[in-house]
């Protein structure tokens, strides 16, 4: 079964749980947008939104960077 809001909260929070993460995150509203998501895709989905942060020479995961990162994964790869 796919996990539901809450798992998925502790999912990306166990995830980046050696990042910065930003203090406004609205985590209910932005686990609901991982819903329909497999945990493993949830967890692909955090790692890719800390990966984007240390890219770009930041410290710290906002909502932004999981909202880029979920878009890409529902979109897949671009050429």
């Amino acid at each position: 079964p796919q996990p539901g809001v809450a798992e998925i909260e502790r999912l990306i929070r166990m995830t980046l749980s050696g990042m910065k993460v930003g203090p406004r995150i609205p985590w209910q509203d932005l686990s609901g947008a991982f819903v329909g998501l497999s945990a493993a895709q949830v967890v692909k989905v955090a790692q890719s939104a800390a990966k984007s942060v240390v890219l770009a020479s930041q410290k710290t995961v906002e909502e932004q960077h999981f909202r880029d990162a979920l878009a890409k994964a529902r979109t897949g790869p671009t050429a």
